[in-house]
């Protein structure tokens, strides 16, 4: 499944003793994840090295650290590189540990950890390791998700509908609300971006 630019970007900021959400369309900041969609062509196509190395250059990330769902494969892992590129420490987290330390290795500053988005207890635990290792989450990439054919008129025991929106509905929440929290209690100025799929604005049919 295909995502396109439709992104709602979160942004903490704290007046006082009260933490502010201002939600907006995102322009500079992420110039980078506008472009790469169009760049990317499928799970196993990556950008070229001149590519990302242009993308990363439009801004500075140094001494920021992101987390980005989904980061074994795809745009997920896309989006950790041109954000390393730019400077921030990044930490992987899908279901597949094994993906994500493989790749971990070909970054410069990162950490990976398992994190099943659709599973609220895995994603509390996720997060209360990050807090008890001294980590301190700047940026948050909501992109993991899953996609199926969920027809209305089928005998299915309503399984593959169930798994959609408990990953790509339920999973945002979990992970919103630990990051938001997070930021919360470090005072931290943070951003948590929402990656959102082309399908949220067209069908999906049977060819």
């Amino acid at each position: 499944m295909h995502k396109t630019a439709k992104y709602v970007k979160i942004k903490l900021r704290m007046r006082g003793n009260k933490t502010i959400l201002d939600l907006m369309n995102m322009r500079t900041f992420l110039k980078c994840f506008l472009l790469i969609i169009f760049i990317w062509s499928g799970n196993t196509t990556m950008a070229s090295d001149k590519t990302i190395n242009s993308l990363a250059m439009l801004f500075n990330l140094n001494g920021k650290t992101a987390i980005i769902t989904g980061a074994s494969q795809g745009l997920g892992k896309q989006f950790a590189i041109i954000l390393n590129k730019a400077g921030a420490r990044v930490i992987l987290a899908s279901r597949d540990i094994d993906k994500l330390n493989t790749f971990s290795k070909e970054l410069k500053n990162s950490k990976a950890i398992q994190m099943d988005v659709a599973n609220s207890a895995s994603v509390k635990a996720a997060f209360a390791a990050l807090e008890e290792a001294g980590e301190k989450i700047d940026i948050c990439i909501n992109n993991a998700a899953t996609g199926a054919l969920t027809p209305v008129f089928s005998e299915d025991d309503n399984g593959d509908f169930e798994r959609v929106m408990q990953t790509n509905v339920m999973g945002v929440w979990y992970v919103t609300k630990a990051v938001a929290n997070h930021m919360k209690s470090h005072k931290i100025n943070g951003s948590i971006i929402n990656i959102s799929s082309v399908k949220v604005i067209a069908s999906l049919t049977k060819s």
